[in-house]
């Protein structure tokens, strides 16, 4: 097993390289000129360092004047207008997420610190679907803002938090969770892909780490946390300037709503019980039990590493990287097998826009030939060869392979 003890001394370019792919989406020939000779820690410090946003909010430079359902207005930066309501901007709604999305991505490119990777890794885990239910474009702006603002923080306050995210209500249907019309949709996916996990399943309805008896009781817990239109009720402790002087827009509770009963959990959270709440301090409170039952297990912490560990050392769960549906061994793209594979950006191999999560694998020595471990998957394409190193008439030409 590589050791886990800190890497105290200077590191080379090789070393400097390995250590930006990991912690950042990419790296210029300055940065790494600069960064040549220092410690890990410093350079981490450097990446870590606060910096502006350059595109400061989203703007929409459509005007609405060309839909006559809409108001004869340039909508510009629609979510920086502090009279903004849920009607205020009927149109071009999808094109708009994808200006928020737009947003995050040139920040990051020209930012390029620590937080940036950080919260597309929360973003792979707390996932939400930009044009598929997210509710408005603001509600992704906050979302996003959301991630970020936690990035640096405990995943912990983030999975408490995120059950009030307006974008996560609307499109996980907690805003449609009732005590007397319950809906299980968001209980399941915060145990099973937001936190704990599942285990082998042992039984009908038991996962190990939980059972579907636990679903049931974290959909009472959920139960009358509702999705706010308007924005209007904000977090005073999400405050995060520019943006958010106030905190961040977050839904609330309706007691008449939540089911005040006692929640009682299975074996494996040994057989817990967590008392209902029947005001809205008390049903935070009631919340903050059951994210500290989940967090207190230990399967929980390994769910987390184990994402960690795909996402900044190497995937375990295929060794394949994806572009646009089609698959290429991970040795496209040149990470040192010494080193082993790891989750690459597009920019660092000169890709200019992301279509797909990035996978790489650990590469050929010379980078040049087929993996040992996976020859019977190898296949060249037309003429059998390795383009990507001469050795093909094709120069476009890099090895696919289909695993399963």
């Amino acid at each position: 097993m590589t050791s886990l003890a800190p890497h105290n001394e200077p590191l080379d370019k090789r070393l400097v390289k390995h250590l930006l792919r990991r912690a950042s989406f990419h790296f210029s020939k300055g940065q790494l000129d600069e960064m040549n000779g220092k410690t890990a820690r410093e350079i981490l410090a450097i990446l870590n360092s606060p910096k502006s946003f350059l595109w400061v909010w989203p703007n929409d430079p459509i005007t609405n004047g060309a839909n006559s359902n809409c108001a004869n207005i340039q909508d510009g930066y629609w979510i920086n207008d502090p009279d903004w309501t849920y009607t205020s901007y009927p149109c071009r709604q999808v094109p708009k997420r994808g200006l928020v999305a737009g947003w995050w991505w040139y920040n990051t490119i020209k930012q390029n610190t620590l937080i940036d990777k950080l919260t597309w890794f929360l973003y792979t885990t707390f996932t939400i679907s930009k044009d598929d239910g997210s509710g408005r474009a603001a509600h992704f702006f906050d979302y996003i803002n959301l991630l970020q603002f936690y990035a640096d923080k405990s995943v912990k306050d983030l999975a408490r938090k995120i059950t009030f995210d307006n974008s996560m209500l609307y499109y996980l249907d907690n805003g449609n969770n009732n005590k007397n019309n319950p809906n299980e949709n968001y209980a399941r996916e915060f145990l099973e892909l937001f936190t704990i996990g599942k285990g082998p399943q042992i039984a009908e309805g038991d996962y190990t780490n939980y059972t579907e008896h636990d679903v049931i009781q974290a959909a009472r817990i959920f139960s009358g946390i509702k999705f706010k239109r308007n924005r209007d009720n904000t977090d005073k402790g999400t405050v995060k300037l520019p943006h958010y002087p106030n905190g961040i827009p977050t839904g609330y509770i309706s007691i008449k709503n939540h089911d005040t009963g006692r929640k009682t959990f299975s074996k494996a959270f040994g057989n817990q019980t967590i008392e209902g709440g029947n005001t809205t301090d008390s049903i935070e409170d009631e919340l903050d039990d059951f994210v500290d039952m989940i967090f207190n297990k230990l399967e929980t912490a390994k769910n987390y590493v184990r994402k960690m560990y795909r996402m900044y050392v190497r995937s375990t769960s295929g060794w394949v990287a994806q572009f646009g549906g089609k698959w290429h061994l991970g040795s496209f793209f040149n990470d040192s097998e010494a080193l082993g594979g790891t989750t690459s950006s597009p920019l660092s191999h000169g890709f200019h826009q992301m279509h797909a999560t990035v996978e790489v694998a650990p590469t050929a020595a010379a980078n040049c030939e087929c993996h040992s471990a996976w020859k019977r998957h190898c296949n060249y394409g037309h003429y059998r060869q390795m383009a990507h190193c001469g050795g093909g008439p094709h120069q476009r030409g890099v090895p696919t392979t289909t695993l399963t």
